[in-house]
């Protein structure tokens, strides 16, 4: 109704999602008997430049329902204060290193419980809100997991070996390994052998720790 217009933010994994989301929202608002003048569309991810993210903060007039839909940039780095109800696709896309293969690729997966509270907790900051969760309980409680994991874990090590190698900081598996969330060893490993492989490092006595 117009006397509950605000705003949704809507949690989708990733750039092609919200451009799919908004398609679809504009081909159904746009043969809504006009309902589409009651809606504001706005895309939200962290590649868009800072002059195209004013409209998603400004409120809309009375009677006007703004629909952002966000990637997980939303969940803490920006903050929409009108937001009312919060719909979670409970879905995100990272960065993971396999160490077998080494390579990193972007892929799906559930965000965390921590994660899943944060978008929550965007809804209804300085008003009543709510949360539209899109997944039964029983993935929360048993596939998500508690935290998202530490970056140090899910992407390749070549870089930060480097530059731990440059400032003699130690060998790089028990420097890592001193790390509030290491990367497990076998990843370190691997990354030290794709280094010497193409002869950015060679082993010595010093280096070859971890």
């Amino acid at each position: 109704t117009a006397a509950a217009a605000g705003a949704v933010l809507i949690f989708c994994p990733g750039f092609a999602e919200i451009s799919q989301l908004l398609r679809d929202l504009g081909r159904r608002l746009g043969l809504g008997g006009g309902e589409g003048g009651r809606v504001r569309l706005f895309p939200l991810h962290g590649s868009m430049p800072s002059d195209q993210q004013r409209g998603i903060f400004g409120r809309m007039p009375d009677g006007i329902w703004k629909i952002v839909i966000a990637t997980n940039i939303a969940e803490t780095s920006i903050t929409i204060d009108d937001v009312t109800h919060v719909i979670d696709t409970g879905r995100v896309k990272e960065m993971r290193y396999d160490p077998i293969t080494r390579i990193s690729a972007l892929r799906e997966v559930w965000v965390s419980k921590a994660s899943a509270a944060q978008r929550a907790g965007r809804a209804g900051r300085v008003q009543a809100g709510h949360c539209w969760r899109l997944y039964p309980e029983d993935m929360f409680n048993q596939n998500m997991p508690e935290f998202t994991l530490p970056e140090m874990k899910r992407s390749p090590l070549e870089e930060l070996i480097l530059q731990v190698l440059l400032l003699e900081l130690g060998a790089p598996g028990e420097f890592l390994a001193r790390a509030p969330e290491p990367p497990p060893p076998a990843q370190v490993a691997a990354a030290l052998q794709t280094l010497t492989e193409i002869g950015a490092v060679r082993y010595t006595n010093s280096n070859r720790g971890g």
